[in-house]
């Protein structure tokens, strides 16, 4: 089986989706790269369309409040080291519906609108009290969004 993360870490998000959507389901993390690099290439209807079709991410839903903004459970859920992976694809699921419900308010989005949004999500997880290694994780890929 080919390498998502490889494809990620030499910028090759093409090869990532691609791997992701045949390999769609085969761990937390490969789900979380396809997500992060569908937004780096700013497909988000797709990334709609993944989080819809994924097993993995429909099971760890039940973390999340509908409607809610799930700052603090994903906060919560990134100190317990087995469950970080699933705080870090949660976060993305998160950041992809917001993203999908102010495009639907506001069809235009300015320079820089991900990078931005982004990093105001990572200030909210902050503020609640998120782990370390989650808040460097985002900041990671937060410096891909811009």
């Amino acid at each position: 089986m080919e390498n998502v993360f490889e494809y990620f870490a030499s910028c090759n998000y093409d090869k990532v989706i691609e791997l992701g959507e045949k390999q769609i389901d085969s761990s937390v993390l490969n789900n979380y790269y396809v997500l992060v690099s569908l937004v780096i290439k700013d497909d988000i209807y797709r990334a709609l369309s993944f989080i819809n079709r994924s097993k993995i991410i429909k099971e760890n839903l039940c973390y999340l409040e509908e409607g809610g903004t799930n700052y603090t459970t994903i906060a919560t859920l990134s100190k317990d080291e087995d469950k970080i992976e699933i705080a870090m694809l949660l976060f993305m699921c998160n950041f992809i519906n917001s993203i999908f419900k102010e495009m639907m308010i506001n069809k235009e989005k300015e320079d820089h609108y991900y990078f931005i949004r982004f990093n105001e999500m990572i200030d909210d997880l902050y503020c609640a009290n998120c782990s370390k290694d989650l808040l460097s994780e985002l900041t990671n890929i937060s410096r891909l969004l811009f």
